[in-house]
């Protein structure tokens, strides 16, 4: 069998940059690779992509000092501490990319990045075992989130310009509000509001999804807490995505 983990390590030893590690699920049977904490401990890599039949087991905190890219494509996780051991070793990440399916070993996704600026979220995982996310982003830009089968989604975002949220309960959060374009595809029978008082003096730019029950609804009270709104955009077309970044 061929040793991954050796090739990696000799890579890492040449002072890699970029790391792709994707195993194809058909028509071979192969098992997970396990992507351990000694595979987090190159200085030089500034990005990282890891993809289907991966399990991260990160029993301990990485080292991943120039890390600035990491992609989490359909990976596995040992347990909640293996995603945070492995983010609280990216200390300069500036982009994360997480897709997630069926998968009974995580209670909370915590993501908490001091540095990161860039997040993409899509994930119907809709097991009971899994609770949700919970998201600590003092410097982040931009948020793209989508397709969200969990019951709780917590967002800390204060510096937040631009974002897209489809199918997310309590999206419109504080945490919003400094946003200047602001994409929703939202029921509104899913959407907590802010406590009163609370304004989108930033928003210049809003989209809105009409196909969502109660659009009108939602569409109605962004208006009424948006003093500073320049263009909006309806529309009633399904499956339509939206790219930030």
């Amino acid at each position: 069998a061929v040793d991954v983990v050796h090739w990696i390590k000799t890579a890492f030893a040449l002072h890699l940059r970029t790391l792709v590690l994707e195993f194809l699920i058909y028509p071979y049977e192969v098992d997970e690779f396990i992507f351990t904490s000694s595979l987090c401990t190159c200085d030089t890599l500034e990005t990282l992509k890891l993809g289907s039949l991966i399990l991260v087991d990160i029993p301990a905190r990485g080292s991943m000092k120039s890390l600035k890219t990491l992609h989490l494509i359909h990976a596995f996780y040992t347990n909640d501490e293996s995603i945070c051991n492995l983010l609280s070793g990216c200390p300069r990440l500036e982009e994360l990319v997480v897709e997630r399916s069926c998968e009974y070993s995580v209670k909370f996704f915590t993501i908490k990045v001091p540095s990161l600026q860039r997040l993409r979220i899509y994930d119907d995982n809709d097991e009971d075992e899994f609770v949700g996310y919970v998201i600590d982003t003092p410097s982040l830009k931009y948020l793209e989130i989508g397709y969200l089968g969990c019951p709780q989604f917590s967002l800390n975002a204060p510096g937040l310009l631009a974002a897209y949220i489809a199918r997310v309960s309590n999206v419109i959060s504080e945490s919003l509000v400094s946003v200047r374009r602001l994409v929703l595809n939202v029921s509104t029978s899913m959407t907590i509001y802010p406590p009163t008082g609370c304004i989108f003096y930033q928003l210049v730019y809003l989209q809105i999804y009409t196909h969502e029950p109660g659009w009108y609804d939602l569409l109605t009270w962004m208006l009424e807490h948006s003093p500073k709104l320049q263009v909006l955009k309806l529309v009633g077309v399904r499956n339509f995505i939206v790219l930030l970044f």
